[in-house]
């Protein structure tokens, strides 16, 4: 995966739909680059989680554009693949980190349900879809 400084050429449009988008630090898979806006470093687990993304847009039937499109438009579709890029990441940080399960699973939990994803969702209803993913 390609790590570029700097927004993805959809931001804009991803930003009509998600306006936290450009608050703090979010990181944007598009096809098999990772967007780094901030130009701080990145975690392995969060590369972890966007790889996940990018498997998933490569494949998706009319690719990393239809997938966004899909993503923008559905939100069970969304909430479904931010918990496959979550439980992404939960394995990465247990691997790392034998039986640290429940140690890194409410932070995690708790991103998927900030509003930068407009999920409507709890943190323990996030913590369910995190761990069916696994």
């Amino acid at each position: 995966m390609k790590i570029v400084e700097g927004w993805p050429p959809n931001i804009d449009y991803l930003a009509e739909h998600f306006p936290k988008i450009r608050e703090g630090r979010a990181y944007i898979c598009y096809g098999d680059t990772l967007y780094n806006p901030t130009g701080l470093p990145i975690s392995d687990a969060c590369v972890a989680h966007e790889e996940a993304h990018s498997v998933r847009q490569l494949a998706y039937k009319g690719g990393p554009d239809a997938f966004v499109e899909r993503y923008i438009k559905d939100p069970s579709f969304r909430r479904d693949e931010e918990a496959i890029g979550y439980a992404a990441e939960l394995r990465y940080l247990v691997s790392r980190t034998p039986g640290g399960k429940w140690r890194f699973i409410e932070t995690l939990a708790a991103r998927m349900a900030s509003p930068l994803y407009n999920l409507s969702c709890t943190s323990r209803e996030a913590r369910t879809l995190i761990l069916t993913a696994l």
